[in-house]
């Protein structure tokens, strides 16, 4: 099950069209391509091998329910509105696929943590994963940027990049976090060669919701999470600040050198001030042109129909009617299409993953489960980022890993949880002893006639969790 996790993963890094790999074909009207069937097969993989050492856990976590109970509703609600608005065939079947391989990946992701040494190995494929994004993203901008110099263009084309996975965002942001809580995941030299190559890789798309996720995340990584002094956050960052400043001056020095144009000019005129209020003369644009239209669009098609939304896909059958602007922002693309069941299956899903994440690591019982925690919040907050500033989690190549993410840290969270209950009983007093007696006739061996005497006398009263 693990082998097909990475090959998930892998998958759904390098996969598109602009990167490494490219497959996708049509059966029936519905297109498939190798994350479907990666995914498929992983589900299936957890559900007939569990796996013989799987630890045990007292129950499910509840949120694993709510979210799958939530999206079949979601489900349910879509697919009426959209038979009663008359959508489009093809884009009613896509939706549909986007929705269904969030639950789906989230009891995936649930089923492959066998015990907390699994959470080692899932961190690690994760985060290489992550890694090998940035690279494919940074060797297909290197060629775009090498043809901006043969001919005409700006710029504008490192936008129209179709990139698969998050371009290093979740190795940059973690690995930074690893070293300012001295938790040792890679040698520090490893770990500073990581951190340049996918901030690099991430900040190399000229995305403005792009930046302003990366540094939120990189401030979330570095001043919330780690568990150590405010002094050594602040510092650590400062230092972070400037190694990054580094390396996206450097970055942008390349570009400009490989293409003979002003990469910096293009990225503080173009991109950077239509972010800052003030400058809507000089840009002619707003830091809410290009997404209220289609938000206020949204809302408008959600009041109708508050409960229930419209139905799958009436963001484009609004477009096709000439709305602009539509599905930049999931909630409201969600509230007009499900209505609240949907926006409750979303937001627990990313809002569950970054409270359980962040719990899973501060309680610091075990150091596979804590860190994956960690990272766990991470990625459930670029999430919540990311779906509030553009297209993401609605759509297949983001929705896997997030479900994906979300099962895991729910399983780890009940094995942490089962081993603390478990720790907590050992150490309780027996209630038939008062304050004072200590009873010795239970474990002395010369009390103890029918015990062989090759076993040990403390086998039958210590029981060491295999994780531990």
């Amino acid at each position: 099950m693990f082998f097909f996790f990475v090959v998930l993963m892998a998958i759904n890094s390098t996969m598109n069209s602009d990167l490494l790999f490219k497959l996708r074909v049509d059966i029936a009207g519905l297109p498939i391509n190798l994350v479907d069937f990666a995914l498929v097969v992983l589900l299936i993989l957890g559900v007939i091998s569990p796996g013989r050492e799987r630890t045990l856990v007292e129950r499910v976590h509840p949120l694993l329910m709510w979210s799958v109970g939530l999206f079949f509703m979601t489900l349910v609600v879509g697919i009426m509105g959209a038979m009663s608005s008359g959508v489009d065939v093809r884009a009613f079947v896509t939706v549909v696929r986007n929705v269904v391989c969030l639950p789906l990946a989230i009891i995936a992701g649930y089923l492959l943590i066998q015990n907390p040494r699994s959470a080692r190995l899932v961190c690690g494929a994760w985060i290489l994963a992550s890694i090998a994004s940035a690279i494919a993203v940074l060797f297909v901008a290197g060629g775009t940027v090498e043809k901006l110099s043969e001919g005409s263009g700006s710029f504008d084309k490192l936008r129209e990049i179709r990139y698969g996975g998050d371009i290093g965002l979740w190795a940059f942001t973690f690995i930074a976090f690893t070293v300012i809580s001295r938790v040792r995941y890679y040698p520090m030299v490893v770990a500073l060669g990581v951190i340049v190559i996918c901030a690099g890789g991430f900040f190399s798309m000229p995305h403005r919701g792009g930046y302003l996720i990366g540094v939120l995340t990189f401030l979330f990584a570095s001043m919330v999470l780690p568990r150590v002094t405010f002094w050594r956050r602040a510092h650590m960052v400062l230092v972070g600040g400037l190694l990054l400043g580094i390396v996206l001056l450097s970055g942008a020095a390349l570009y400009s050198w490989a293409s003979g144009k002003d990469f910096t000019d293009y990225v503080i005129n173009k991109r950077l001030k239509q972010m800052v209020p003030g400058f809507e003369d000089e840009t002619h644009t707003t830091i809410t042109a290009t997404r209220m239209p289609g938000i206020q669009r949204e809302l408008e098609i959600w009041a109708k129909s508050p409960l229930f939304g419209a139905g799958f896909a009436i963001s484009k059958k609004a477009e096709a009617d000439g709305a602009v602007g539509m599905n930049h922002n999931v909630w409201t693309a969600t509230m007009a299409e499900t209505g609240l069941f949907g926006l409750a299956a979303y937001s627990i899903s990313i809002i569950g993953s970054l409270v359980v994440g962040f719990r899973l690591w501060r309680a610091q019982t075990e150091r596979f489960t804590s860190t994956i925690g960690a990272l766990g919040a991470i990625v459930a907050l670029s999430a919540f980022f990311n779906a509030t500033l553009s297209l993401s989690i609605n759509t297949q190549r983001s929705a896997v890993p997030l479900g994906l993410m979300a099962g895991i840290i729910f399983r780890c969270r009940v094995i942490q949880l089962t081993f603390l209950r478990a720790r907590a009983d050992r150490l309780k007093v027996d209630p038939a002893l008062t304050e004072g007696e200590f009873r010795v006739s239970d474990w002395e061996p010369g009390h103890a006639p029918n015990r062989d005497a090759n076993t040990s006398p403390w086998d039958h009263r210590e029981m060491i969790p295999p994780a531990y």
